[in-house]
């Protein structure tokens, strides 16, 4: 099972890297440095992958959870390729206690890119709009009456 590691290092975070896939496993901005993408940013074939190392601490919010960052990973049952992204706070320094996973997520569709953050499923889409047709009907009836 494949699960993202963080480690403090004297002037940056390092990023655990699995062997597969080949090319590496997280989102890059530039180089190795693993990027701290903005929510609804899309991670799929398109980004850039590498496979972390040491990197300065400019690019994640110190004290903070909203630190995100894109992954992708090989299922050896299948022999395909899934694309994720996950979340972690992090204490005021590189080296505080205080790192945490918040949460993650996977495409459970192989090859399929999945934006960062949470992403409503279409039915969600559906129950949003009965909602909304059954306040502006309420209203209507209320301004009829």
């Amino acid at each position: 099972m494949w699960s993202p590691r963080l480690r403090g290092c004297s002037n940056g975070l390092g990023f655990f890297s699995p062997a597969a896939p080949a090319g590496g496993a997280y989102v890059v901005s530039t180089g190795t440095s693993v990027a701290n993408l903005a929510l609804g940013t899309l991670v799929g074939a398109s980004s850039t992958y590498n496979s972390g190392g040491t990197t300065l601490v400019s690019q994640w919010n110190l004290n903070s959870s909203s630190n995100y960052f894109g992954f992708r990973f090989f299922n050896e049952a299948s022999g395909q390729v899934h694309y994720g992204w996950g979340q972690f706070s992090l204490a005021g320094t590189p080296n505080g206690v205080g790192r945490a996973l918040v949460a993650y997520a996977y495409e459970s569709t192989p090859g399929l890119a999945i934006a960062v953050g949470a992403v409503p499923e279409p039915a969600t889409y559906g129950l949003m709009a009965l909602g909304m047709a059954g306040v502006l009907l309420a209203a209507r009836r209320r301004k009829a009456g």
